[in-house]
């Protein structure tokens, strides 16, 4: 699969065997074991830092340690708390502050692999921190260097891609659900953009560019193997759609 050009991202524990090891050596990375802190702290290096302030981001869940092995390159630093909150060791917070930088990494890329020391997913499904997301977000711009798309849209704006022979069809959906019971998150309202900017990959320049199912004419520039546009999305539901 790398061979053919993919690539791969593991995190948490999927990372490691059952000797807690690497589980490829494509991974680049040098294990010293579990983390003895229950709580650390990350730092995104400078090269996915967009977006992201210079501050040690409290990761709410344990890992392992690591360093990247020769060639590797280190995504995101680990700080380390002063100590591990014990029976005789206490932080009145809900953490230990951080103490220090340590010298293990908790995201190391080895060209298309990337490993997180951390189970940064579950720690985002369960604790909600937009700065985990954001790490995710720039993580992946390094393994990908052509997605598909490309916006500046919200976070909650989904997006689906058709290709066929002759044209690129994308979906743009904008809902928000909200927890109206409580179990139960639902979807009522669509939520407007408004002059979106989008950016979407395609190998030739377009014959045609257009809104569906009405077929507006788009306004649209062709560079660097992307087509470039502005839409709005103010009923929940838009279809741009591109004639290859």
């Amino acid at each position: 699969y790398l061979d053919s050009g993919g690539s791969l991202l593991l995190s948490g524990m999927n990372a490691l065997d059952e000797n807690g090891k690497a589980i490829f050596q494509e991974q680049g990375i040098e294990v010293s074991g579990p983390s003895p802190y229950t709580h650390t702290f990350l730092h995104a290096e400078p090269v996915i830092a967009n977006g992201i302030e210079e501050y040690g981001f409290v990761m709410y869940e344990p890992g392992f340690r690591m360093k990247p092995a020769q060639g590797a390159e280190s995504l995101i630093r680990v700080g380390e708390p002063y100590f591990e909150r014990t029976y005789d060791r206490f932080s009145g917070h809900s953490y230990t502050p951080e103490a220090n930088l340590s010298e293990y990494s908790a995201a190391v890329l080895n060209g298309k692999v990337l490993t997180i020391s951390v189970p940064i997913f579950g720690a985002y499904g369960e604790h909600a921190s937009p700065v985990y997301r954001k790490m995710i977000g720039n993580c992946i711009d390094r393994l990908i260097e052509q997605p598909i798309i490309r916006d500046n849209g919200p976070t909650a704006l989904e997006t689906t891609v058709v290709t066929n022979e002759h044209s690129v069809i994308v979906h743009l959906m904008s809902y928000v659900a909200e927890r109206r019971t409580s179990m139960l998150d639902v979807v009522e309202e669509a939520f407007p953009i408004i002059d979106m900017d989008i950016a979407i990959l395609c190998d030739v320049p377009p014959k045609r560019v257009f809104l569906a199912p009405d077929e507006t004419e788009l306004d649209y520039t062709y560079r660097d193997g992307y087509v470039h546009a502005t839409c709005s999305v103010t009923d929940g539901h838009r279809m741009i759609v591109i004639e290859r």
